[in-house]
């Protein structure tokens, strides 16, 4: 069995957990930062992603998104670019030009028309973008999403253990799975 996004997401049954991909962090602490003008919807996610053992912070509107992202220093930032009173690609580029959150992967969500949107998302330096389906096509990107970073930074991972050998506390490949 591949170590895949579904262990990455949630902690083991014996109480071990996986580690952040970058900070030793368990993975109950891997922060992600939502801007998104629909509240409902963010209520939806926000609990979905609490289930999956993710930090959920959120953020009605852009305003202050820069600062809120430099003084919280989240995973991932998920981003909405339609906004009634702001552009989220304005807010994109200005997380991307300021030195404190450039280094903040940002996932572009949107319902707006996915291909233009995409394009521009990508340009400005998202590390992905997805078009506004179901919650739980969001919750899989991210996952996807965050397990491509980890992979990105530490390599693919190869590892064939079996959860019962993962909840034992064992590792196949000790760089590539961390357990606390």
């Amino acid at each position: 069995m591949t170590l895949g996004a579904a262990w990455l997401s949630r902690p083991l049954a014996t109480g071990n957990r996986l580690v952040n991909y970058d900070r030793g962090k368990p993975l109950a602490a891997i922060k992600l930062l939502i801007a998104d003008d629909n509240a409902a919807l963010q209520r939806i996610v926000k609990r979905l992603l609490e289930k999956q053992g993710y930090l959920v912070m959120q953020l009605p509107d852009t305003v202050g998104l820069v600062e809120q992202a430099a003084a919280s220093r989240p995973d991932l930032i998920v981003l909405d670019v339609g906004f009634p009173n702001a552009d989220g690609r304005d807010m994109l580029s200005s997380l991307k030009r300021d030195a404190r959150t450039k280094e903040i992967p940002v996932l572009v969500w949107s319902g707006q028309d996915a291909d233009s949107q995409r394009r521009i998302a990508l340009n400005l330096g998202a590390e992905d973008f997805v078009e506004k389906g179901t919650a739980d096509e969001l919750v899989s990107k991210i996952q996807r999403l965050l397990l491509r970073l980890r992979e990105d930074k530490i390599g693919p991972s190869n590892d064939s253990a079996t959860p019962a050998e993962l909840n034992a506390g064992r590792t196949v490949n000790a760089s590539r799975v961390y357990m606390t």
